[in-house]
């Protein structure tokens, strides 16, 4: 499948139909199943994609892991008000994940960065090397 589908599909599964499934069903089912079920989309999506690039990379792993570990923390909540402070809560862990692999000069971001490159054509080897330079190593 050629990157241009992959960039509709990612915006249609992970912004519009989340969207709609919210807008739609908040006020049928409530705001937390609500909630739960705009996550569904995302998830299908991502292994899907999996399946079709046949390659594990870092990005996906941390999102395939995010998003079981989101779905859980939405399904064990138990209420909306508490999903919604289990968030925030969540999104506090995921900085300091990110600060983490900073201070331990391992940034996740500069892994992300290989892969999105390596999608794009370029040799994951060679970026490799271009982003260890100290100059753009600083940026991640």
């Amino acid at each position: 499948m050629k990157q241009s589908k992959f960039i509709v599909l990612d915006l249609i599964c992970y912004v519009v139909f989340p969207l709609a499934v919210w807008n739609l069903s908040r006020d049928y089912i409530g705001d937390y199943y609500a909630m739960l079920l705009s996550s569904i989309p995302g998830i299908i999506y991502t292994v899907f994609r999996f399946i079709a690039l046949k390659k594990v990379n870092v990005f996906g792993i941390y999102m395939i892991s995010t998003l079981i570990a989101g779905t859980l923390i939405d399904v064990l909540a138990g209420s909306a008000i508490q999903l919604l402070w289990n968030n925030v809560i969540y999104a506090y862990v995921l900085a300091l994940l990110f600060l983490f692999t900073i201070v331990i000069k391992k940034p996740i971001a500069l892994y992300f960065a290989l892969d999105f490159s390596e999608l794009q054509g370029y040799d994951r080897d060679f970026s490799r090397r271009l982003f260890h330079k100290k100059k753009l190593f600083h940026l991640f």
